[in-house]
Protein backbone atom coordinates (compact mmCIF):
# COMPACT_ATOMS: atom_id res chain seq x y z
CA UNK A 1 0.00 0.00 0.00
CA UNK A 2 1.47 3.55 -1.12
CA UNK A 3 0.80 6.45 1.33
CA UNK A 4 1.13 9.81 0.55
CA UNK A 5 1.49 13.02 2.85
CA UNK A 6 -1.02 16.27 1.86
CA UNK A 7 -0.36 19.47 3.35
CA UNK A 8 2.49 18.24 5.16
CA UNK A 9 3.54 21.56 6.38
CA UNK A 10 0.51 22.59 7.75
CA UNK A 11 -0.93 19.01 9.08
CA UNK A 12 -0.11 15.38 8.92
CA UNK A 13 -2.36 13.98 7.16
CA UNK A 14 -2.11 10.78 5.39
CA UNK A 15 -3.80 9.13 2.32
CA UNK A 16 -3.78 5.77 1.86
CA UNK A 17 -3.62 4.60 -1.72
CA UNK A 18 -4.07 1.41 -1.35
CA UNK A 19 -7.16 -0.46 -2.68
CA UNK A 20 -10.42 1.57 -3.34
CA UNK A 21 -12.85 0.28 -0.43
CA UNK A 22 -16.20 -1.07 -2.22
CA UNK A 23 -18.96 -0.20 0.45
CA UNK A 24 -22.42 -0.51 -1.56
CA UNK A 25 -22.22 1.02 -4.78
CA UNK A 26 -19.60 4.02 -3.59
CA UNK A 27 -15.76 4.61 -4.15
CA UNK A 28 -14.14 5.60 -0.87
CA UNK A 29 -10.94 6.65 -0.03
CA UNK A 30 -10.03 6.74 4.18
CA UNK A 31 -8.12 9.35 5.24
CA UNK A 32 -6.35 8.86 7.92
CA UNK A 33 -4.95 11.50 10.84
CA UNK A 34 -2.41 11.04 12.58
CA UNK A 35 -4.37 11.20 15.79
CA UNK A 36 -6.10 7.40 14.28
CA UNK A 37 -9.45 9.35 13.44
CA UNK A 38 -10.39 8.62 9.62
CA UNK A 39 -12.35 10.85 6.95
CA UNK A 40 -13.92 9.53 4.48
CA UNK A 41 -14.19 10.79 0.72
CA UNK A 42 -17.11 8.95 -0.78
CA UNK A 43 -17.77 9.32 -4.30
CA UNK A 44 -21.86 8.08 -4.59
CA UNK A 45 -25.59 9.67 -4.66
CA UNK A 46 -26.91 11.38 -1.59
CA UNK A 47 -30.10 10.81 -1.65
CA UNK A 48 -28.95 6.85 -2.06
CA UNK A 49 -26.00 7.00 0.83
CA UNK A 50 -25.94 10.16 3.18
CA UNK A 51 -27.52 8.17 6.13
CA UNK A 52 -25.19 4.92 5.97
CA UNK A 53 -22.77 7.63 6.23
CA UNK A 54 -24.11 9.23 9.61
CA UNK A 55 -22.30 7.67 12.78
CA UNK A 56 -24.25 5.24 14.51
CA UNK A 57 -26.94 6.64 17.18
CA UNK A 58 -26.67 10.36 15.83
CA UNK A 59 -29.81 11.74 17.57
CA UNK A 60 -29.94 14.86 15.74
CA UNK A 61 -28.32 16.40 12.64
CA UNK A 62 -28.37 20.00 11.53
CA UNK A 63 -27.59 21.26 8.12
CA UNK A 64 -25.83 24.34 7.26
CA UNK A 65 -26.25 25.55 3.88
CA UNK A 66 -26.85 28.67 1.32
CA UNK A 67 -30.04 30.16 0.44
CA UNK A 68 -29.02 28.90 -3.62
CA UNK A 69 -28.50 25.29 -2.50
CA UNK A 70 -31.20 25.32 0.10
CA UNK A 71 -33.71 26.22 -2.99
CA UNK A 72 -32.09 23.69 -5.51
CA UNK A 73 -32.72 20.76 -2.88
CA UNK A 74 -35.59 21.69 -0.64
CA UNK A 75 -37.15 18.03 -0.31
CA UNK A 76 -33.54 16.70 1.17
CA UNK A 77 -32.71 19.80 3.02
CA UNK A 78 -36.32 20.86 4.99
CA UNK A 79 -36.50 16.96 5.54
CA UNK A 80 -33.79 17.81 8.50
CA UNK A 81 -33.32 20.53 10.82
CA UNK A 82 -31.26 23.32 8.99
CA UNK A 83 -29.86 26.71 8.79
CA UNK A 84 -29.37 28.56 5.68
CA UNK A 85 -26.77 31.41 5.62
CA UNK A 86 -25.56 33.96 2.70
CA UNK A 87 -22.98 33.59 -0.09
CA UNK A 88 -19.96 34.62 -0.65
CA UNK A 89 -17.13 35.53 0.99
CA UNK A 90 -19.10 38.31 3.55
CA UNK A 91 -20.78 34.82 5.04
CA UNK A 92 -17.41 34.46 6.37
CA UNK A 93 -17.00 36.64 9.35
CA UNK A 94 -17.02 36.73 13.07
CA UNK A 95 -20.63 38.24 12.92
CA UNK A 96 -22.13 35.75 10.29
CA UNK A 97 -20.15 33.15 12.67
CA UNK A 98 -22.18 34.64 15.89
CA UNK A 99 -25.54 33.88 13.86
CA UNK A 100 -25.19 30.65 13.32
CA UNK A 101 -23.82 29.83 16.41
CA UNK A 102 -27.29 31.75 17.73
CA UNK A 103 -29.16 29.52 15.93
CA UNK A 104 -27.42 26.65 17.25
CA UNK A 105 -28.26 27.41 20.88
CA UNK A 106 -31.63 28.29 19.98
CA UNK A 107 -32.32 24.87 18.21
CA UNK A 108 -30.97 22.95 21.49
CA UNK A 109 -27.94 21.53 19.42
CA UNK A 110 -25.69 19.90 22.35
CA UNK A 111 -22.20 18.13 21.35
CA UNK A 112 -24.16 14.82 20.35
CA UNK A 113 -25.84 16.98 17.64
CA UNK A 114 -24.22 15.83 14.06
CA UNK A 115 -23.69 19.10 11.46
CA UNK A 116 -23.55 18.52 8.15
CA UNK A 117 -22.40 21.30 5.50
CA UNK A 118 -24.37 20.95 1.99
CA UNK A 119 -22.97 23.71 -0.37
CA UNK A 120 -19.50 25.30 -1.67
CA UNK A 121 -16.58 26.00 -0.49
CA UNK A 122 -17.83 28.84 1.86
CA UNK A 123 -20.57 26.88 3.26
CA UNK A 124 -17.65 24.12 4.02
CA UNK A 125 -15.46 26.19 5.86
CA UNK A 126 -18.08 28.13 7.94
CA UNK A 127 -19.44 24.86 8.68
CA UNK A 128 -16.04 22.79 9.74
CA UNK A 129 -15.02 26.08 11.97
CA UNK A 130 -18.87 26.09 13.30
CA UNK A 131 -18.17 22.58 14.64
CA UNK A 132 -14.51 22.23 15.39
CA UNK A 133 -15.32 25.48 17.93
CA UNK A 134 -19.23 25.18 19.07
CA UNK A 135 -19.44 23.53 22.84
CA UNK A 136 -15.52 22.61 22.28
CA UNK A 137 -15.79 20.82 19.04
CA UNK A 138 -19.19 18.37 17.55
CA UNK A 139 -19.02 15.84 15.11
CA UNK A 140 -19.29 17.38 11.48
CA UNK A 141 -19.51 16.09 7.50
CA UNK A 142 -19.70 17.26 4.10
CA UNK A 143 -21.95 17.11 1.16
CA UNK A 144 -20.16 19.47 -1.31
CA UNK A 145 -21.91 20.77 -4.48
CA UNK A 146 -19.51 22.65 -6.10
CA UNK A 147 -16.70 20.79 -7.92
CA UNK A 148 -13.81 23.32 -6.43
CA UNK A 149 -15.44 22.33 -2.77
CA UNK A 150 -15.36 18.38 -3.74
CA UNK A 151 -11.58 18.67 -4.75
CA UNK A 152 -10.34 21.51 -2.54
CA UNK A 153 -12.68 22.66 0.33
CA UNK A 154 -14.10 20.15 2.07
CA UNK A 155 -10.81 17.66 1.55
CA UNK A 156 -7.95 18.00 4.41
CA UNK A 157 -10.12 19.38 6.90
CA UNK A 158 -8.70 23.43 6.59
CA UNK A 159 -11.71 25.15 7.90
CA UNK A 160 -11.31 29.27 7.78
CA UNK A 161 -12.77 32.88 8.42
CA UNK A 162 -11.93 35.76 7.30
CA UNK A 163 -10.82 38.85 9.26
CA UNK A 164 -10.18 42.88 8.09
CA UNK A 165 -10.15 41.27 4.47
CA UNK A 166 -8.08 38.92 5.61
CA UNK A 167 -9.10 35.39 3.47
CA UNK A 168 -8.88 32.45 5.91
CA UNK A 169 -6.90 33.91 8.31
CA UNK A 170 -8.44 32.46 11.32
CA UNK A 171 -8.75 28.83 11.26
CA UNK A 172 -8.29 25.46 12.47
CA UNK A 173 -7.40 22.06 11.22
CA UNK A 174 -10.08 18.95 12.11
CA UNK A 175 -11.37 16.39 9.21
CA UNK A 176 -15.26 15.74 8.43
CA UNK A 177 -16.12 12.60 9.34
CA UNK A 178 -17.15 12.04 5.86
CA UNK A 179 -17.07 14.02 2.41
CA UNK A 180 -20.35 12.73 0.17
CA UNK A 181 -19.74 13.59 -3.72
CA UNK A 182 -21.91 13.56 -5.39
Amino acid sequence: MREEKIYEKLCETTISLGKQIQFQDQDIINIVCDEGATSRVVIGSVEENFESLLPGGTPRIIIVTDAKVHANNLAFVNAHEHIVIGQGESSKTFVKLEEVYRQLLHMGADRSTFIVGMGGGIVTDVTGFVASTYMRGVRFGFLPTTLLAQVDASIGGKNGVNLDGYKNIIGVFNQPEFVLCD
